[in-house]
């Protein structure tokens, strides 16, 4: 038995969010007098929300919660400023999505970036493409890898975790995939490696997006 419903992790899963994050957090940086790092260095910093990615990027001294949450603050309002400047689908996703929809496969969107941010970005680039559920990191919900929000995607698709698949980039998606008892699917092509993928607990690694029409029941 295939299945007929599938959650997506955001950032590096279905849009390649990286230049618009690093250019939004590298504003912020220099407002804030600190230096600003490459695309590149950020690329194992996000996946965790803005906090973590903000730990993961101020100078050891700068940790205070006050510097920490100034950043966060500044950076959320660079990224709100200019949410998909740069970002774009990946190769294929706009295909996938298209042909699950006709397909007449349940589709939701749970992602570890601030809810606000997250609502604008698929209002943005996604908008032709009907999700059940979407949500980003909220005060009212434990973020990835508690499978909280994830299950309430399961049950406003009216899925089964056992029919759903769980897609997304990151060592978090798989472990969120696993605890939410989903099948998690990992992407080759977003911001971690596919052996990190297996490494955690990807049950299957797609190289491209359409391979995952593969794991729907025949037509």
């Amino acid at each position: 038995m295939g299945i007929n419903a599938v959650v997506f992790d955001l950032d590096g899963t279905l849009l390649d969010t990286l230049p618009d994050i690093a250019d939004a957090m590298n504003r912020a940086l220099t407002t804030l007098g600190y230096q600003s790092v490459s695309t590149e260095q950020y690329r194992y910093r996000v996946g965790w929300g803005a906090r973590v990615l903000v730990e993961k990027t101020l100078p050891a001294e700068e940790q205070s919660e006050s510097s920490i949450q100034r950043c966060i603050d500044e950076f959320q309002r660079e990224y709100r400023a200019q949410p998909a400047t740069r970002t774009v689908a990946y190769d294929g996703v706009l295909p996938l999505l298209q042909e699950l929809s006709q397909r007449g496969v349940e589709l939701s969107i749970v992602s570890n970036k601030p809810d606000e941010l997250t609502q604008l970005v698929v209002k943005e680039l996604l908008s032709d493409y009907r999700f059940a559920f979407v949500k980003g990191d909220h005060p009212d919900y434990v973020k990835k890898p508690d499978p909280q929000t994830t299950l309430l995607a399961i049950e406003a698709m009216g899925a089964s975790a056992a029919r759903t698949a769980f897609v997304g980039d990151s060592d978090v998606d798989m472990a969120t995939a696993q605890a939410a008892g989903a099948l998690a699917v990992g992407v080759a092509w977003g911001f971690r490696s596919p052996t990190e993928l297996q490494q955690a607990g990807a049950q299957l690694v797609i190289e491209q997006p359409l391979e995952l029409l593969r794991l729907l029941d025949p037509a």
